[in-house]
């Protein structure tokens, strides 16, 4: 028997064939629907959310809207649909289908090579399309890159030598620019395909499409850039970090809150991949008071003990940070050590870092006071020792092929020189020098 090619309605995400369903007037109620697979519940409900929250349903009767429809023709990823159907609104269209092109293709764009320095060298070819003015993050990125490419025009070998030169693939960017047209005559078939160039005031209309359909990927950062974000929607305090193919990573400061296009999981580590920095009033409003905690009481917040000294800093953290783990489970915070200038700074939210520092606090004040009161030796030459005591200051030193004066006391008359020499030759070869 020939196998039979499986069903399409089983290829597709549950967002796009619920939009298909309403669209076609097969269904009102989609839960009622007879699936081939069904989805779960859950998984439906949070679909229903999402095209609510984007506008394609109506939140009291659930039937299509006018942009639904829309977005139902277009048949891609609800989340994109908007951003596109955004761009013709705000008069950037074009530009916003070159970045969905770019978006489909967005994991191949880059190769690189695994010796490092065909590593350093990808990381400075993708940093140098950073623009200190830029508020789109990888996204506005992207949409360079392809503006870059597009500009040399049709022939062939100089847009594969530009792509040789940047380390970029050819083949993803030829896929980018056939997405582009493809779906431009969707739309229109009239539609020229012409860009201007990017500006201020364009890239800012490009941002506000980006924000219009991706807002419900809001990711708010937890400060150091090792404890990466933590996700708004979905399972409580889920966490992710930035994958390294973004330019965000070149940043020193990490936006507090971003747009992320797609979430990776790599050896069960989440990874977000696609980066803009928003501010929170870019978003939807409604959608944003209807989280069950607001983005702003997620915020990190960071405190810095100074001048702890290395001695205070050891015995709080352990060596080579051994309590650290053990601390920031217990506080809910997260621990930056620096060794060097002996400081020690802390992130959690504002309620969890009060609470960790006064506790960080008395420790410190506990392990002072121990360091002021104990007197403690370590052996440095030979039998020979220094005392450390008072906060671990040292007390006495030996330096090598010093010498060392012997007091002996309490000698037997009888005693002689040559016995004398005998005790002082435990603690090493000197001179004898007796003061009868």
């Amino acid at each position: 028997m020939d196998v039979c090619s499986r069903a399409e309605i089983l290829c597709i995400q549950p967002s796009i064939a619920v939009l298909k369903l309403k669209h076609l007037d097969i269904v009102d109620d989609i839960t009622k629907f007879d699936w081939l697979e069904p989805p779960s519940n859950n998984s439906l409900q949070e679909t229903v959310k999402c095209l609510t929250w984007l506008g394609a349903l109506d939140s009291k009767t659930g039937k299509l809207t006018g942009l639904g429809r829309s977005m139902a023709k277009l048949g891609l990823e609800p989340m994109l649909s908007v951003m596109i159907l955004t761009g013709q609104k705000l008069h950037c269209l074009n530009h916003i289908l070159a970045l969905a092109g770019m978006l489909s293709v967005v994991q191949n764009i880059w190769w690189r090579s695994k010796d490092d320095q065909s590593k350093q060298l990808s990381d400075e070819i993708r940093s140098s399309f950073i623009r200190d003015t830029d508020m789109g993050g990888d996204y506005i990125v992207l949409l360079r890159i392809f503006l870059e490419w597009y500009a040399l025009g049709d022939n062939k070998q100089r847009r594969k030598a530009w792509c040789l030169k940047h380390m970029i693939s050819w083949k993803s960017m030829k896929m980018a620019n056939n997405f582009l047209r493809e779906l431009a005559y969707q739309i229109n078939p009239k539609l020229q395909i012409h860009f201007s160039e990017l500006n201020d005031e364009l890239i800012e209309r490009i941002v506000r499409c980006i924000c219009a359909g991706f807002f419900q990927n809001l990711a708010i950062s937890n400060g150091p850039i090792r404890a990466g974000y933590q996700l708004a929607v979905g399972t409580t305090d889920t966490m992710a970090r930035l994958h390294r193919s973004s330019t965000i990573t070149f940043i020193q400061q990490l936006p507090k809150f971003i747009l992320y296009h797609e979430i990776l999981n790599i050896n069960e580590t989440n990874f977000l991949t696609v980066i803009c920095p928003v501010q929170l009033d870019w978003l939807n409003k409604s959608w944003l008071d209807a989280l069950p905690r607001s983005p702003l009481q997620c915020v990190f917040e960071s405190y810095t003990f100074v001048n702890i000294g290395p001695a205070l800093l050891l015995s709080l953290v352990g060596k080579k940070c051994r309590k650290v783990s053990q601390l920031e489970e217990q506080l809910h915070v997260l621990f930056e050590v620096d060794r060097t200038q002996s400081k020690l700074t802390i992130w959690g939210r504002k309620d969890q870092l009060l609470y960790a520092q006064e506790y960080l606090q008395q420790s410190l004040d506990r392990e002072r006071e121990k360091l002021r009161n104990e007197l403690q030796e370590f052996e440095i030459i030979g039998s020979t020792r220094i005392s450390l005591g008072a906060g671990a200051q040292p007390r006495l030193a030996l330096v090598e092929d010093e010498y060392v004066k012997i007091f002996l006391t309490n000698l037997p008359k009888n005693i002689t020189e040559e016995q004398i020499q005998e005790k002082c030759e435990l603690y090493g070869q000197g001179k004898l020098k007796m003061n009868l």
